[in-house]
């Protein structure tokens, strides 16, 4: 009979007999609480007390603190936590004890992994103190790129294979596809680069990894779903799922309802730990609740800017986010306000009285600014949107000169010929302007787009038109990270006007897009379809989804985010935008509408007919996968033995002095501050 130590979650120690599956205890009344606490434990909880307050007076968090010498020494003080027990346990049981209680020495030993950032060349405390808090709820709003999904899945094999329970089950929920793929890769690497290489199994879709426990006799299983909205589940992939111990990766970007499907779980097993980590979003959910005034759950806040490169990335990150964007993945806060994506005082504030000139020959600056074109085609019903935006060299502002709807009319023979006249509208508007580049929306109109090359083509000019397809992606290297990210171009439009806004660098006219004051009943008008666009939702990819909220659509917005987007291109070059095809689609045009052509004016007709499915969409995708391997040192098995010997000799014997924090039925008050 094979008998292995392990300890009780109220403290006990006891063997577990693996032919019987049952613990004999062989100690009674042993209080697990250190004698003396680290100085985070009581700043934690006059933080808590002052922004959540106590329950009767009593700590509400449930945790049994961190040991002064675990911070301290990154020593687990077993010889103070079980006394005279202590001395009768044997090397091999006390190692078993020091890795379970103290997680960084055994990630160092076991996963060859620190808090140490070899990248940054810092220590990342915050990590430290992540993985050693004691709390039964924990719930973390960190910066973007700040190691969460470390901590996360350091804890989760941590757990795993240190936990007595007989084979552990692990849960781990996510909102994206993608980011259970970047878990799912982030826990086998771990592995790879540990003490359990080649000793692990693992499956796709479902997420699922196990690990062979030899000093248990079981298996430890580790499960990842997708949930949220995002996934198009609403939560129903965890629904009937059982765990011991639970994380949630980027809680914020769940739905309510996804949250909620969790609820039950900790109810019906409230002993089960969980570790909710995300960057605030602008979704209403549970996560905030858990963050601001759940008194049950201990909160972590670090924003970004505690850590040591942040100085010299600081003018690059402002540059990259928005105001709103800052709040929320920078400093980490919550961003008060509703999902609307651009103020209403912002777009006021871009008012200006003036009319449309009918060229550029009116606008009496003319030769300091450069203009271009933004193209939203549409079927019939909806019609094709033109902006054209200038930005002047001089300040750098920019401005909307003129914007036309080409839309369904009951007096024309055909309303196909809708396509027609906006083809020549864009020609007229170019010479009027004598505009440097036209953006045109792919989404309806492939084979505008073509026949406005072949156009350009015959006057060598043909560069001047740039088809961009909304659901394609861009890559770009993050500035924290130099990582290559790839973000959808919707997405990176919809933030490049929005910073645009809230810089106050735009106008807008008032005597031609309204005040804001409700007069616009139809959503005809600029300036009402960005009052009232929104963020629905995230997808499965981590993209935000929007939509227009309000009467009217956003069909002239994305014409004014299309000429945008040139001018930050071209102009700015803000960003190092590099395009890539959409994923799914093959090569040439979509959505080719050739009914329409049977109505097309004999203007256009040799233009059409020399079309060649698609030779000028020849941009190539371009993904680049995150190297999600860290540069660990080289793995030293017999380490773990070493430390724990010198610990053991240098360890002072019996308890020191009384204990203050006290159990789970007798915890401090807001007197031991």
């Amino acid at each position: 009979m094979s008998e292995e130590f392990i300890e009780e979650n109220d403290g006990t120690l006891s063997f577990f007999k693996e032919d019987k599956g049952e613990h004999e205890d062989i100690t009674k009344d042993v209080d697990e609480f250190p004698v003396e606490y680290a100085d985070i434990c009581y700043k934690c909880q006059e933080s808590h007390y002052n922004r959540k307050g106590f329950v009767d007076g009593e700590f509400p968090v449930v945790c049994k603190g961190i040991p002064k010498r675990l911070i301290d020494e990154k020593y687990y003080p077993l010889e103070e936590i079980y006394g005279d027990l202590y001395y009768q346990l044997t090397g091999e049981q006390k190692i078993q004890l020091q890795y379970k209680n103290n997680k960084i020495m055994w990630a160092k030993d076991m996963l060859n992994w620190s808090p140490h950032n070899p990248k940054r060349d810092c220590w990342q405390g915050y990590q430290e103190e992540m993985l050693t808090c004691t709390a039964l709820r924990k719930v973390g709003r960190l910066g973007r790129r700040m190691g969460k999904s470390e901590v996360l899945t350091v804890d989760a094999i941590h757990y795993a294979m240190n936990t007595h329970i007989k084979n552990p089950r692990i849960l781990i929920l996510a909102p994206f596809m993608n980011l259970c793929d970047e878990l799912h890769a982030r826990i086998l690497d771990k592995l790879d680069d540990s003490v359990y290489r080649g000793t692990y199994s693992s499956t796709k879709k479902p997420y699922v990894v196990e690990i062979p426990r030899p000093n248990f006799g079981d298996t430890a299983k580790i499960k990842l779903f997708t949930t949220g909205s995002g996934s198009g589940n609403a939560g129903a992939s965890t629904r009937g799922q059982s765990g011991d111990k639970m994380f949630i990766d980027e809680a914020g970007y769940m739905d309510q309802e996804s949250l909620e499907a969790v609820i039950p779980l900790l109810l019906e097993h409230p002993e089960v730990e969980i570790l909710v980590t995300s960057t605030p979003s602008q979704i209403p959910n549970k996560f905030k609740e858990w963050c601001l005034t759940d008194e049950e759950f201990k909160d972590f806040h670090f924003p970004y800017t505690i850590m040591p490169n942040f100085p010299g990335e600081e003018k690059m990150l402002r540059k990259m986010y928005t105001k709103k964007g800052w709040e929320q993945e920078i400093e980490a806060n919550f961003y008060e306000g509703t999902a609307k994506v651009f103020k209403e005082a912002d777009i006021k504030n871009s008012l200006r009285a003036y009319r449309y000139p009918y060229s550029a020959m009116e606008i009496t600056d003319a030769q300091d600014w450069r203009f271009f074109i933004g193209v939203d085609w549409n079927a019939h019903k909806n019609g094709v949107q033109i902006v054209v935006q200038g930005i002047n060299l001089k300040n750098k502002r920019t401005k909307v000169w003129y914007r036309h709807s080409v839309n369904e009319d009951s007096k024309r023979k055909f309303s196909e010929q809708l396509q027609t006249e906006a083809v020549m509208m864009i020609r007229d508007l170019d010479k009027r302007f004598g505009c440097e580049k036209i953006a045109l929306d792919l989404g309806f109109g492939a084979l505008n787009a073509e026949i406005l090359i072949k156009m350009y083509q015959q006057e060598g000019n043909e560069e001047k038109i740039v088809p961009i397809d909304f659901a394609s992606v861009i890559s770009e290297k993050h500035p924290m990270t130099d990582e290559p990210i790839n973000r959808r171009i919707k997405g990176v439009m919809v933030h490049l006007l929005q910073q645009r806004f809230e810089y106050g660098s735009i106008e807008l006219s008032v005597l031609e897009e309204g005040d804001l004051k409700g007069d616009d009943q139809l959503g005809e008008l600029l300036t009402t379809q960005l009052n009232y666009y929104e963020i629905e939702k995230y997808d499965a990819r981590d993209n935000p989804v929007f939509r227009a909220a309000g009467p009217g659509t956003d069909h002239i917005l994305d014409a004014l985010m299309l000429s945008n987007y040139i001018i930050a291109k071209f102009v700015e070059e803000v960003f190092n935008l590099e395009g890539s095809k959409r994923a799914g689609v093959a090569d040439g045009t979509s959505k080719l509408q050739q009914d329409s052509l049977e109505s097309t004016v004999s203007q256009l007709e040799e233009f059409v007919n020399n079309v060649n499915n698609g030779e000028w969409y020849n941009i190539s995708k371009k993904f680049t996968t995150s190297d999600m391997r860290d540069n660990f040192m080289e793995v030293k098995d017999s380490k773990a033995a070493d430390e724990e010997i010198k610990y053991i000799q240098s360890a002072q014997k019996g308890r020191l002095g009384s204990k203050f924090f006290g159990t789970k039925s007798r915890r401090i008050n807001r007197q031991r501050f």
